[in-house]
């Protein structure tokens, strides 16, 4: 049910590692979301939990 926010979509990651739980979230407005999910595509490639 939208109230008025901002329209957004998002892309999540969620990761667990040793108890600790991490989430990457990748959000942009409907008309921009397709664009900029290949940078999020990469900054996810890179993305390394130690």
């Amino acid at each position: 049910r939208f109230w008025g926010e901002p329209l957004i979509q998002q892309r999540d990651l969620w990761a667990e590692r040793d108890g600790q739980v991490y989430v990457v979230s990748c959000r942009a407005s409907p008309s921009g979301f397709d664009g900029l999910m290949p940078l999020c595509d990469q900054i996810l490639a890179g993305l390394t939990l130690r």
